[in-house]
This record gives structure tokens, C-alpha cells and sequence, in this order.
């Protein structure tokens, strides 16, 4: 702790503390984060979150996202991009600069720098550290990020207590859940309170079609039955009255 203050003002350090004492209680609003994370650093998206490395899918829970592209974050765990993402395949521990990591990849680890690319995300840091199977990960991009010690040694203070805000987070949040057009019919049939008999006869659907898409659903929306789903589409703003 000692050696990262020395490159951060005493402004920085109360600004620091006070939302370290903010994110504890766990009350405050993203967006009221963001603005906070923004007086003490010049970034453009950060996320914080827990990856499961052996997840086929879905590796990312936990996740406390400001800023980063709903489509990309959606994409990125449904398609299992944790499972060659450099910042979560290397060894390295603790802050880990992309540009450096970023020069020795694999194809596909080059393809999805690129896909990440589209969406802005091209130049950050990210802290990383193994927890038993799971890694605790947390990632901030823009331009204005640099390899100046004191955004640095900020980012390494900050880290641990933004970590800590995403922990209380539900492990499937709404910025990810990506349903699909026919998802969504079936969804909006099954909180009209219709069978899997009537969605199929208004789809012009088999019903196993109907039970294949619910499957789908409640396993994005990480739920067991059909009333917790439709309840979470709900209050997630996926279905509205």
C-alpha cells in the first residue's frame, strides 16, 4: 500500500476512501459510481466480476458493469469468450496492462481483440486474481487511460473495493440476458398465462419447439420455473405491462 500511495496525491487517497465508503453500503446507483470512479480516473468503461474459467458459457457472474457495451457483454458470455480472453487465460496476477499482454495471442484470442475493438474497448488495464476456480476480475478502458504511475497505482487501490461492490450483485444480471426474437414470443405468451399446447398453436410451433425455448430462458435468466422468469423479465424491463 505504501509504495502505490507515493504516486497518488492526498486529494486522490480522500477521494478513494469516500467511495470505498460508498460502495459499502451497497445503496448507491450506477450510474452514481460512474460519475464518482470518473473524478478519480480517466476512464471510459469499467467492469468488475467474477469468471469461471470451466464454464463452457456463461463464465462471467457477479458482474458490475459501467460503461461497457450491453451487446458486446452479451455476446461475450453467451458466446464463452472468457475461454480466450488474454486477460483471463494469462498466468499474471494483479494489474496486467493490455497492450502488453495483447502482443503474444492466438488467433482466436486476435480475433476477439478485434471484435472488442468494434465497441471501443482497445486500450486499458485489468486487475486479476485467482480465487480457488474462479478469478476475481476487474477491467477499465479509454484512450485516456495511460501508463502513468499514479492512474496505475489508483486502479490497484480502488480495485479491491469495487470487487467488493460487484460480490452482492445476483450472479445473471439484466445487461446480459440476450433473448432471441421467438424467445422473446414464447416469454410474452407464457406471462399471458398460455400452455405450451397454446404458444405452440399460436406460434404455428411444435411444443417442443415451445419447451426447447423455454429451456433457453430460464437458463439465461437463471431461473427454475416459468413464473420466476416471467417475474424477472419484468422487473429486468425485458417484458413490460
Amino acid at each position: 500500500m505504501h509504495s502505490l500511495c507515493r504516486f497518488v496525491s492526498k486529494g486522490d487517497l480522500i477521494l478513494i476512501i469516500e467511495l470505498a465508503a460508498r460502495l459499502a453500503t451497497r445503496c448507491e446507483t450506477n450510474d452514481a459510481i460512474y460519475a464518482a470512479l470518473g473524478n478519480i480516473l480517466p476512464f471510459q468503461n469499467f467492469i468488475a466480476c467474477r469468471v469461471r474459467p470451466s464454464a463452457p458459457s456463461h463464465g462471467l457472474k457477479h458482474i458490475l458493469n459501467l460503461g461497457y457495451p450491453k451487446e458486446w457483454l452479451a455476446s461475450y458470455n453467451e458466446l464463452g469468450y472468457h475461454k480466450i480472453d488474454p486477460v483471463v487465460t494469462t498466468p499474471t496476477e494483479g494489474l496486467i496492462r493490455w497492450d502488453q499482454i495483447f502482443q503474444s495471442v492466438t488467433p482466436d484470442q486476435k480475433y476477439l481483440i478485434r471484435k472488442a475493438a468494434e465497441y471501443g474497448l482497445m486500450d486499458g488495464f485489468s486487475v486479476r486474481h485467482q480465487d480457488r476456480e474462479e478469478l476475481r476480475v476487474t477491467s477499465f478502458a479509454g484512450k485516456e487511460i495511460s501508463t502513468h504511475p499514479r492512474h496505475t497505482s489508483v486502479i490497484e487501490l480502488i480495485s479491491p473495493y469495487l470487487q467488493f461492490a460487484s460480490e452482492s450483485l445476483d450472479t445473471i444480471v439484466c445487461d446480459f440476458i440476450n433473448l432471441s426474437g421467438r424467445e422473446m414470443d414464447v416469454l410474452h405468451w407464457v406471462a399471458a398465462g398460455k400452455t405450451n399446447w397454446e404458444i405452440a398453436c399460436i406460434l404455428r410451433i411444435s411444443e417442443r419447439t415451445v419447451k426447447f425455448h423455454l429451456v433457453n430462458i430460464m437458463t439465461k435468466l437463471n431461473c427454475n420455473t416459468r413464473s420466476q422468469a416471467v417475474a424477472k423479465a419484468f422487473n429486468c424491463g425485458i417484458l413490460r405491462l
